[in-house]
């Protein structure tokens, strides 16, 4: 079972938030995961999710949407602070779903997702959600 943090008792409720949203993951067993819930971007890169990942690895499936249909939007996986991966949603192919973006996140490490509106200064409703099995 995963220990939170790296240490202390394992987190056998899910976290601080085991069903709803917030930018910090929560672990269940040998699995973690979460969800963004609504975050409005405009242009400047902004936080979606931001947690520091326990003593072990996860594999794990990170997704993001948009619900604007006017804007390119671009989102990015950073790991310590270094973009690992980036994904842009085209104002084209809004509301449909989208390939996840399989990614290993190694023990102790620094999780944020952002993303930033490429097309306008206007503010778009955005998700990011991340899952994965913890080893």
């Amino acid at each position: 079972m995963p220990l939170v943090g790296g240490g202390g008792s394992p987190n056998v409720s899910g976290g601080a938030n085991p069903a709803g949203t917030g930018s910090s993951i929560n672990y269940i067993g040998n699995h973690a995961y979460a969800n963004s819930g609504a975050v409005t971007v405009a242009q400047s890169d902004t936080i979606q999710l931001n947690f520091t990942t326990g003593s072990q690895y996860i594999v794990a499936k990170f997704r993001f949407n948009t619900e604007s249909t006017d804007d390119d939007i671009r989102f990015q996986v950073n790991f310590d602070s270094q973009t690992v991966q980036g994904y842009t949603i085209g104002s084209s192919n809004n509301h449909s779903f989208h390939s996840a973006l399989d990614i290993l996140i190694p023990p102790y490490t620094h999780v944020t997702t952002t993303g930033y509106n490429e097309s306008s200064s206007s503010g778009r409703t955005t998700y990011a959600s991340v899952s994965g099995r913890v080893y």
